[in-house]
Order: C-alpha cells, then sequence, then structure tokens
C-alpha cells in the first residue's frame, strides 16, 4: 500500500472514530417521547413521579396502564414499550428468562394489598377481613370485587388472602373480577360492589367513597413490583428506568402506598 493509501486509510478510521464518539456524546433530544407500560397500581403516584423527570429531562412520556399479564404478553408480541413497570417480578423474570428483553432489571417498590368497603355499605361500621368472611360464612348478601388472577398480580395476590380465611369458599362465590386492580377499585368506589381486595397505593382515590384498611402482608406472597427496559428502548428509556429508583421517585412512592423492595 502506497503512503497516499496509508494516509486516506487512517483518516477515514479518524472520521469513523469522531462520529462514533460523537454519537455517545450527543444528549437525548428535548422533544424525545418514550412509551411506557405501567401497572394500574401506579395510576396515582407514575403521573408525579413523570412531571419530576419531565421537569429535570425535558423528555415526554407516554403511560399506558393496564394489568401486568396482560402488558408481558404485548411485550413478547413485539409492542412498542420500551419500559415495562410491572406490579409481579416474576412477569419481568419470565420475560428475561426467554430472552425477550435484556436482562431482568431491578425492583422500584413492594406492592400493599388493601381490604376496601363502599362506605354507605354494610361494612361502613366495621371493616376487617374477619367482619367480611363472617359475612359470607352468614349468608349475607354482598359482592367482593378483586382484579383477574389470570393476568393481574393484584387478583393472584388476593386470592391468597382469600383461601387463607375460613370463609374462603364462601367469599369465593361472592366474587366479582375487574380486568385490573384499578377497576375493582372503581367497583367498590361505586357502590356497584360492596367490599374488595385491591391496592393500598388506590386508597387515595374515591376517599369520600371507599373505606380502605391494609392487608396484613403474611398472608399472602410478597409483591416485589420490577422494572425493565425492552430491546426497543432508547437512551431516553433508561434515563427514565435510572430515575424509579432515585430518591425522588422512592418517596412518591412511600407517600402513596408503597413499600421499599
Amino acid at each position: 500500500m502506497d503512503r497516499t493509501s496509508q494516509t486516506r486509510g487512517l483518516t477515514r478510521r479518524r472520521a469513523v472514530a469522531v462520529v462514533a464518539a460523537l454519537a455517545i456524546s450527543t444528549p437525548v433530544r428535548a422533544n424525545a417521547r418514550i412509551l411506557i407500560a405501567a401497572a394500574s397500581d401506579l395510576q396515582l403516584v407514575l403521573p408525579q413521579i413523570v412531571a419530576r423527570f419531565t421537569a429535570e429531562t425535558s423528555i415526554l412520556v407516554q403511560v399506558s396502564y393496564g394489568s401486568t399479564g396482560n402488558f408481558a404478553r404485548q411485550i413478547r408480541q413485539g409492542a412498542p414499550f420500551e419500559v415495562f413497570l410491572a406490579a409481579d417480578e416474576r412477569f419481568i423474570q419470565d420475560l428475561a428468562r426467554d430472552g425477550i428483553i435484556p436482562d431482568a432489571g431491578q425492583p422500584y417498590a413492594r406492592g400493599r394489598l388493601a381490604l376496601v368497603a363502599f362506605r354507605r355499605g354494610p361494612f361502613a361500621a366495621v371493616l376487617t377481613l374477619e367482619a367480611v368472611a363472617a359475612a359470607a360464612m352468614a349468608g349475607q348478601a354482598f359482592r367482593l370485587a378483586i382484579a383477574n388472577p389470570e393476568h393481574a398480580p393484584y387478583g393472584q395476590r388476593a386470592v391468597e388472602v382469600i383461601t387463607q380465611t375460613k370463609a374462603g369458599a364462601a367469599l369465593t362465590a361472592r366474587i366479582v373480577y375487574g380486568e385490573n386492580v384499578t377497576q375493582a377499585h372503581q367497583m367498590v368506589a361505586t357502590g356497584a360492589v360492596q367490599a374488595g381486595i385491591t391496592a393500598m397505593s388506590l386508597a387515595t382515590a374515591a376517599p369520600d367513597a371507599v373505606i380502605t384498611l391494609p392487608i396484613d402482608e403474611a398472608l399472602h406472597t410478597p409483591l416485589v413490583q420490577r422494572l425493565a427496559v425492552t430491546r426497543k428502548a432508547g437512551e431516553a428509556a433508561r434515563r427514565f428506568a435510572d430515575f424509579m429508583t432515585s430518591r425522588v421517585a422512592r418517596e412518591l412512592l412511600l407517600t402513596n402506598g408503597f413499600a421499599a423492595p
């Protein structure tokens, strides 16, 4: 190779290196928008977290809320979500095990179940799990709302709680399913259903209509909530994933009914 060819080759390599360096150092566009799939128990707190994140970064966030199981299925089918905020870490761990997402991410909170009742219903005077179970065993007419356990982690844990009571069969006969935990909570808030097992993170939703009581975590499998980025994630999405485990986000989660992971 003559000296001229060597010089041209070196110039090309330097140019490639400069372009690569610029690509690495280029900041996220101010009008970047990321797409997030979020468990429905985050509906009250996540807008607060997103607002803080956007204020700091100017990155826009679009959130879809729903049941964790449904989102996991959609991500397997190629849905365009960049970040997955699951209510149960097992769904993310399964996606990572199967190579659908790059890795299993990290926990961001622990979900807490709540027993809720319509404020003008039969459990307005006394709301305890024992009182609801006793009413079921006595044949009292009422319905109990939970999220669909086929794809909603809160529904799965609610079933565990119900089976721990002496009135398991009687309570099961009174179950009405919501598509997700938020829908189950709304059933109680509107008075369509007299009681339910939902989420503490929704405790401030319709406080004038619903009475809320925390459920002992010893009655069900821990509800560790985990987040992960998908293979469609860009730099903006990765920044949001990091923000979800920041002190700011953690404090907001703790003050909105979640526990530390």
